[in-house]
């Protein structure tokens, strides 16, 4: 049915199939896709867990793998979206809770502001358009932990590095879809 769904119109599928037939196999495709898209998150999720978690020579593997899971979750959304809409058409009913697969850790990004978040472990001051402290990794006496405007830190003593995320992820012990959670709690 799914081939076919592609070519004929709504009217022409009911005709074909009656009403019940493709509302059923919308609601058996509504329940896969959906299951699809968690599984493929989660992958995500791990993906972006390595990129926090690795050394600079490895991030660009992994960055690599993840623009390519981002882009099969796009195309899981758009079926998972038109199977949805097939679905209200053929029943005359609205699906009330549909998933929100449409999360944009970017968004959540650039909505927070990290010193906001680091200032919660070390005492920052602002120098020019950066922040300066103490490094929450290790100690030491001289500042050399710098967050910069776009949203991302270095130490300069220890050499950590990193984003939001990351840092509520090596200072918490949080897992990335967990540090995503908190960080989205100061938007």
């Amino acid at each position: 049915m799914e081939k076919v769904l592609k070519k004929t119109s709504l009217e022409d599928l009911v005709h074909a199939f009656g009403r019940d037939n493709v509302a059923r196999s919308m609601s058996d495709k509504i329940l896969s896709l959906s299951g699809d898209l968690t599984k493929v998150g989660k992958l995500l999720d791990e993906c972006h867990e390595k990129i926090h978690r690795s050394s600079e020579d490895e991030t660009w593997v992994h960055e690599l793998r993840a623009e390519w899971i981002e882009e099969e979750l796009r195309k899981l959304r758009k079926e998972f979206n038109r199977a949805v809409r097939t679905w209200e058409e053929a029943t005359g009913k609205q699906l009330t809770e549909k998933p929100n697969f449409e999360f944009d850790k970017e968004a959540v990004k650039d909505a927070v502001d990290l010193p906001e978040i680091v200032e919660q472990y070390v005492e920052l001051r602002k120098v020019g358009d950066r922040f300066h402290g103490l490094c929450p990794f290790h100690d030491e006496k001289t500042p050399s932990f710098v967050v910069y405007p776009d949203q991302h830190y270095h130490c300069f003593g220890c050499g950590e590095h990193g984003d939001l995320f990351s840092i509520l992820m090596k200072i918490e012990g949080m897992s990335f879809p967990e540090a995503v959670r908190e960080a989205a709690k100061y938007r």
